[in-house]
This record gives C-alpha cells, sequence and structure tokens, in this order.
C-alpha cells in the first residue's frame, strides 16, 4: 500500500520531470510526440493510479465533502486524501500543460510566449491556462493584422 508521505515528494519530482519534457519539446522539435507521450499518459496514469490507491484505501473513513470550505477541511484533514489531492492537481495541471504545447504547436506559437504560460500552469493551474487562452486567442490576430 501507498504511504502517504513518500509519494508525495516522488510524485511531485516526476511531475516537474515531464514538466522539463515539455519544454525542452518546446525548443527540439523532435522531442515533442515523447514528450507529448509521457506528459499526457504516462506520468498522469501513474499518477492517477496512485491517487485511487490513496484515496480509496481511506474512503470509508473520510469525513467532510465538498458543500463547504468547512466540508472541505474536514475531507482533507486525513494525509491519505490530502495526498490523493495533491495528486489530483499534479495529474490535471500536467495535462493540461501537454495540452497547451500540443495547442501551440497546431497554432505555431512562439516557445517563448508558452514557456512562461507552462511555468504559470505549473504552479497555479488555472491562472496559467487563462494565460494561454489569452496568448492563444491574441497571437494569431496580431500576426493576421500585421500581414
Amino acid at each position: 500500500m501507498l504511504d502517504a508521505h513518500s509519494v508525495v515528494p516522488i510524485a511531485t519530482a516526476a511531475a516537474l520531470a515531464g514538466w522539463g519534457g515539455l519544454v525542452l519539446a518546446l525548443f527540439v522539435r523532435s522531442a515533442l510526440p515523447v514528450a507529448r507521450t509521457i506528459a499526457t499518459v504516462i506520468i498522469p496514469g501513474l499518477l492517477a493510479l496512485a491517487y485511487v490507491m490513496l484515496f480509496s484505501r481511506g474512503w470509508d473513513g473520510l469525513h467532510g465533502g465538498f458543500g463547504s470550505l468547512t466540508q472541505l477541511r474536514a475531507l482533507l484533514a486525513d494525509d491519505a486524501a490530502l495526498a490523493a489531492g495533491w495528486l489530483h492537481y499534479l495529474a490535471f495541471d500536467l495535462f493540461v500543460g501537454a495540452w497547451i504545447v500540443h495547442e501551440s504547436d497546431q497554432f505555431d506559437l512562439s516557445p517563448w510566449l508558452i514557456v512562461p504560460c507552462l511555468v504559470l500552469t505549473c504552479v497555479a493551474g488555472p491562472a496559467g491556462l487563462l494565460g494561454f487562452i489569452v496568448v492563444r486567442t491574441v497571437v494569431p490576430r496580431l500576426t493576421a493584422a500585421a500581414s
């Protein structure tokens, strides 16, 4: 069985490796297919598996819920549930980062515009996603207007 205290640093290191691969792939296009597979399938899949193992282990003993901040605090008071919540963030943010890289490739956006979006997504998920949405919306229009 997974230990909540042990899995967090390992999972964090794995996710950071996935982020590093995505940034590298922006500049070394031949690395893109491998980096995307690692960041969309392998690492999030392993994180999801660990999440399910942690969360299901203590499911019967969990208290709280998602209806209020008080309920959420009670739910995450359990170390296994808190670690599972962290794995949830790691898996989904990395998956979103891989989507950002895929979309940036489709829109032929400069890696120098995407790296800040990835860093922001890594540390503040939705803020980085919002940054990318702005870049993806504005840059093609500016490029088309300049042509």
